[in-house]
Formats: structure tokens, sequence, C-alpha cells
């Protein structure tokens, strides 16, 4: 029987089951892409919430069944336009759509910075097909594998674990909480047995047997060992890759008064990026030059680094450690001729205030007071409470009196600015006190009632922060050569002008609390017992004196380190002609007479034999004066930023390596140059609190164990981190735990390979 025609619909008519279809953009797409599901698009908008957050949701596409009829005619006649569909946001987790553009992204493409295509302009071709096509371009097969995404990726992609792997992952994972929280290791059982009675999941499979258990101590040891090889590989690594290395050492004693001497390391990338890694806490049986060199050269050789790269040696300026002969520097010169000694920056800056006092008599009566201020509240609570208390009621900071320390940098300010905020509550207390049963605060009141403390209070108020700025700056972690003369001449620079002009917020404050009534002297409504003004300025005048000859002294623009901010190139934008020629020629050529000849040392060993060492030289002299003039001209035409050192030379690396090779030696040596030894400081203090009263039995190396985990592990417990550990842990001996256990990871390798 032949088939019925299929009568045509006049012109401006159509069929009526047209109007009850879901949609006439739909029902094209699906007919033009029926041979491809996922193309056209069955599933409608809006977006599932499969698609990525962030994503523009593209508007919903419902019939609209009171359109107009030449709307409908217009759609017969017109192709459909495609729409996006939702599903492929599952295949593709990097597509990024925009609604109103109508166009598709690629987030990894556009991430990635390099890569140019039409998935980072915006590709308006809404195809599956477009997009498989570009998931197997270069470009972005290039993008997904830069580090950010790899590490992305690892993140994303959730691990397939067994219960008994999950379970040692969720142990990993205490055993860092208890380390970053200081807290003792033989916590580690009970803890996890708290775990098990909120039935966090799998913990209890750590439970092999009744003689076989992961949830000991023993366990926790093995982890936090795992955990700090890792550190030492990274710092290794490091170590081995740098150009160049300069080493930081300084001494202590621990609680249980035994000397250790902390290590630390700088290095360098190849792109210029600078980092300060912690080595170990070595013990030391005595603190001469020799064993602390020894000490150094067997924590070089350990790891596997070449003791002629160390380019440099920081310390705290003791004889030990800086002396030419028989010191620490001296000897690590007897393997490269090369290496530079600096002193601590934030040492010298605290030994030129401490020595700028010592010949000033009414400063070394100051310090004393407030020494003896300290230790008249320290051993009392009573004391302490009764200050309190009128603090409270004068409604002024509640500060409890410091101490000053020599060793510590910033204690004379910390403990001058307590006393100073103090002064109306402490000559309150003190003038309060029964003269009879206390005859301690009697002498205080005596000293600190008297214009003469009073004012120069004040005035050290005004003159002892501009110090301190500078110490705070010196103690950045990865301080900018270029700006240390800045630093340096602008503080000196300010206090010449507060010797001169004799002004200060604190001087006017002093002018208008201190008052005379009747011949008598009045603080805040205390009386107090007058001085010669001449005293007090020729004090001041003498103080700010000693202070600047002995910043100069220290700081001098000879020296070689300074000679290294020339490579910051800071003001060439100001300069032209011959005056940018010129600039920083002295300066280079200081560099160039130490690192581009060659270089010699002498000594006489133990058994009196005379022994020699001869480095060749770092760089070329001609070419780096070459380069030099290039460089200018080209830092200049670029505009490249130079308000930071680091960052200048990783634009110069990045973009012009191969025309500065011997300038970017010279970089390099001076992003790893040991300016000051705050990070040794700051290992101490973390030994301090890892090393404990309750915690003195705890061994060298578990304190470094510790350490290296506190001061350089990773602080975020992430799974991709912590499945890392487990792996390298499960790796060092066979495991019970894991024992006829297969991982899903491994039975999908067996799968894909049978």
């Amino acid at each position: 029987m032949p088939p019925k025609k299929r009568p045509k619909p006049e012109k401006g008519q159509s069929f009526l089951t047209a109007m009850f279809k879901k949609s006439n953009v739909s029902q094209s797409a699906s007919a033009s892409d029926a041979d491809d599901p996922m193309e056209g698009g069955s599933e409608e908008l809006p977006l599932s919430s499969d698609a990525p957050s962030g994503t523009p949701s593209p508007p919903s596409h419902e019939p609209d069944l009171g359109a107009k009829s030449k709307d409908v005619e217009n759609e017969s006649t017109k192709a459909p336009a495609r729409q996006l569909v939702s599903s492929w946001f599952k295949v593709f987790p990097w597509l990024v759509y925009n609604e109103e553009t109508r166009t598709m992204f690629c987030s990894v493409c556009m991430n990635d910075g390099v890569a140019k295509n039409s998935f980072t302009r915006g590709c308006g071709n809404l195809r599956k097909s477009a997009l498989s096509e570009h998931a197997e371009t270069s470009d972005h097969k290039r993008a997904l594998q830069t580090p950010v995404q790899v590490q992305n990726q690892m993140q994303a992609e959730k691990m397939q674990l067994t219960r008994e792997e999950h379970a040692i992952l969720q142990a990993a994972r205490a055993v860092h909480w208890l380390v970053s929280e200081d807290l003792p290791l033989s916590k580690f059982p009970s803890f996890m047995s708290l775990l098990q009675e909120y039935k966090v999941e799998d913990v209890d499979k750590l439970l092999v047997s009744n003689n076989t258990t992961y949830s000991s101590r023993d366990t926790a040891m093995d982890i936090l060992e795992t955990l700090a090889e890792d550190v030492d590989e990274k710092a290794s690594v490091l170590l081995k890759e740098s150009p160049f290395v300069s080493v930081l050492a300084d001494e202590s004693t621990d609680i249980t008064i035994k000397k250790r001497m902390g290590v630390f390391a700088k290095t360098v990338t190849t792109d210029m990026i600078p980092t300060t890694r912690f080595l170990a806490n070595r013990h030391v049986e005595n603190g001469t030059g020799q064993v602390i060199a020894e000490g150094i050269l067997d924590e070089m050789s350990t790891r596997g680094v070449d003791p002629e790269k160390i380019i440099g040696f920081g310390s705290d300026g003791a004889a030990a450690m800086t002396g030419t002969r028989n010191g620490a520097a001296g000897i690590l010169r007897h393997v490269n001729p090369h290496m530079l000694n600096s002193h601590c920056i934030a040492h010298r800056l605290a030994l030129c205030t401490s020595q700028a006092a010592k010949d000033v008599p009414a400063l070394q009566e100051f310090q004393e007071t407030l020494t003896t201020l300290y230790y008249y509240f320290k051993g009392s609570a009573n004391r302490n409470e009764a200050l309190s208390r009128i603090q409270e009621l004068l409604e002024t900071p509640q500060l409890k009196i410091k101490e000053i320390h020599s060793v510590r940098w910033l204690s004379f300010y910390t403990a001058l600015d307590t006393v100073f905020r103090s002064l109306d509550a402490l000559l309150t207390y003190l003038a309060a006190s029964d003269r009879r049963r206390d005859p301690k605060a009697v002498a205080l009141q005596k000293k600190i009632a008297s214009e003469k403390f009073i004012s120069l209070a004040h005035i050290l108020m005004d003159i002892i922060p501009i110090v301190t700025a500078l110490n705070q700056f010196f103690q950045k972690k990865d301080i900018d050569l270029a700006l240390i003369k800045v630093k340096v001449n602008q503080c000196i620079s300010d206090l010449e002008t507060m010797k001169t002009e004799q002004t200060g917020e604190h001087r006017e404050l002093l002018k208008q609390e201190l008052t005379v009534v009747e011949g008598a002297r009045y603080y805040k409504g205390h009386a107090v017992t007058g001085c010669k003004e001449s005293d007090i300025t020729s004090a001041t005048t003498k103080f700010i004196d000693n202070l600047v000859r002995n910043i100069k002294t220290r700081f001098p623009d000879s020296e070689l380190m300074s000679a290294f901010g020339c490579l910051g190139m800071r003001p060439i934008s100001f300069l032209s002609g011959e005056d940018l020629t010129n600039w920083g020629t002295s300066d280079l050529e200081k560099l160039l007479d130490h690192f581009g000849e060659e270089r010699k040392v002498t000594w006489t060993d133990s058994e009196g034999v005379e022994q020699a060492k001869k480095s060749a030289p770092v760089v070329d002299k001609e070419a780096t004066r070459r380069e030099w003039k290039d460089l200018k001209e080209t830092v200049n035409a670029q505009h490249y930023p130079r308000d930071n050192f680091a960052k200048l030379w990783q634009l110069i690396s990045r973009f012009h390596k191969e025309s500065f090779p011997n300038l970017s030696k010279l970089a390099q040596i001076a992003l790893v140059l040991p300016v000051h030894t705050a990070d040794v400081e700051r290992g101490f203090s973390n030994q301090n609190i890892i090393l404990t009263a309750k915690r003195n039995r705890l061994n060298l190396d578990t304190q470094n164990m510790l350490l290296k985990q506190k001061i350089e592990g990773q602080k975020k417990r992430d799974d991709a981190y912590l499945w890392s550990i487990v792996k390298r842990w499960k790796q060092k001996r066979e495991r019970r735990l894991f024992k006829s256990k297969t991982s899903a990871s491994q039975l999908e390798t067996t799968n894909s390979s049978s």
C-alpha cells in the first residue's frame, strides 16, 4: 500500500502539533545532532549543580506558549541556535561559559597566561566536538602540566583508598596536628582512642591484633620521622640546585644547659627566587671556631652539597665566629677564599645603641633604675596587683614592668615604653607606699619622681623608636639589599634632626605635662624634684652623637655588602646621558675587585704544615663592565619596577638571562648573602617552645625532627600532602596493617595491565 502523502501547509500556516512541542530549538537541535546525544542537548538548561562554581548560568529555554505567530513562522524558517549542555561540565571540568556573549572559555589556558587560542578569547562554536578538539591541542596539554594545574588536579581527584590506608591517613593527620600544637607524641595513643570513641571513620582499623596496633607512640615517631625526611629532602634539593649557598649559624644553651648550634642556609634558584631553610640544631662540645666550622662542613657533606658553593657566612659577630685565623669564618675560607663573612646587621645596631649610652652617666643611671624597677615588682604578686588596680582606676593601660635583656634586640625599647605609659600609676603607687615597711619604694620614688628621669623618658621615647624601626627592618625575612644603605642614612638623618631642632612628639607632650607652680615642679599633679636643663640637654646631645658615630662606624659606605645595592638600580629613571653611564660604576668595581679576580688564602694546619687554597674568579671583569652598561639601558627602556631587588632580577632572568650571565651571578650572590641571623634566633625560639621543663628529656634527633616539621613543614593538612607522607611511610618497611590488603590504586594498575 503506497504511503500517504503528507499535506503541506499553506503560506503563513503551520501544523497544530508544533505548538505542543517542548521547544522548537530543542527539537531542531535534537534532529540535527541525533548521532550524538551529548551534542545537541536533550538536557535542558538551567545548568545542574555539576557545573563549576562561579560559572554563569545560561538562561532557561522553556517554551513561550504566548509567542506571536510571527515568531513561530521565523522559527520554522531560520536555523536554530545551538545551546550549551550542562553535562559538558562533567566531561570538561575546565569549561567556563559566558552567557552574555554566548562563548566558551578554558580556565586552564586562561590561568596559564601563555596559551593563546580561541578558548582564551572566547569560542562561539557551541559544539561538544569543539571542546574535544581543544582538549587535544598542545596549548591545553602544556597548560595542564604547569605546577599550579598539577597541584589543583591532585587536590581535585578523589583518592580511592582502602579502609586501612584511610586509617593511617587519619593517624598522619593526628601526628601533624600534635606537632603543630607543640604537644608531646606520648599523647598520640590517647588521642587516637578519643577518635575511636567519636567513631571517626576507619580509625578502628589501626588495631590489627592484640599485640599489633598502629595507635602507639612508636607509630607516631615513625610518622614524625617521615615528615622530617620530606622536609630534609626538599632542603637538600634546594641546596644542590642553588648555584651559591650561604650559611647562618649561632649558638645557644637550651633548658638542659647543653650548647647547641642552629644552622640555616640561604639558597637561590636560577630564576632568582631566594629561600632560607632550617638545616639542623647541632650539639657542640665547645664554642671554638674549629668545632663550629667542622659542624657546618659536616652538615653540607651529609646532604651531598659541595662546600665550595658556600659564598657567605653570617653570625652574631663573636670572635669564635668571625676570627680570620681560628674563627669559623677564617676556617670556612680555606674551602672557598671568595666567601664573605657577615656580622648580623641587627646585632650590629643593638651594639650601636648599648655602647652609645656607656659613657653617658645620666643614661647609665636611667637604665639601672629601669632594671631596679623590674626586680622590685618581679618577686611580689601583691605589688603587681596593687599597681594593676591603680592603672585601672587611672584608666591607663594595665602593663607589667618589663626586663632589659642584653641579648634581646628590642628589649630596651619595650621596657622603656612600658614604664613611660605607666608613669602616672607608678608615681601614685610609690607615693602611697608605707615608708617604714617598704624602704625600696622610697628609694625608687626619689629616682623616678625627678625631672631628670621623667625628661629622659620622654626624650628617649622620641629617639629609641627611630633605631627600633631600623632594627625591625633589619629583621625582615628576605631583606632588600638595595634598601639597607637608604634606611641607614634615613636613620642618621632623623637622629641629627632630633639633636639640632630638639623637637619630637614626646618632648612637646612633656612641655604640657611638666608644670611649675610657685617654684615647685609637678608632673601630672605629682611633685617632682628639679634639675638643671643643661644636664638633660648635654646627656641627650652626647647620646645622639655617640649613636650616630657608632652607626657610621659599623655601617661604612666602603662595606662590600653595601656595594651590592647598585644592582637594585633604584634611581636610574632620574638619570640620563653621562650621569647614567657613570652611575654605580664605583660600587661595581668594588664587587669586581673581590669576585672578578683569583683569590688565595694560606694557613698552617694542626701539624704545622703550611697549606694554601686558590679559587678562580667568579665573574669576568671586562664582560661584566659591558653588561653593566647595557643592563642600565635595558631596565630603563623596559620600565621594569625597581622597588624590590628580587622581583627586578626575576624579570631580568626571565627575559634577558642570556644577555647578562656575569651580572646574574652577582645578583644571585646578593640574594643569598646572610645579611642578618634573625632566622636563627627564631629557630632558638621554636627550640625553647618544644624543649620545656616537662619535655627536657627529648634527645637531639627528636628535637631536630620536631623543629624541621615546625619551621619548614607544610602547615596545611590536605589529603594530597598527607597521602604522599603515608606512601613514603609505607615504603620504609613492610607494614602488617597492609598485609594481604590491596589499595584501590593498586587494583586499577593491575586491571589496566591485564
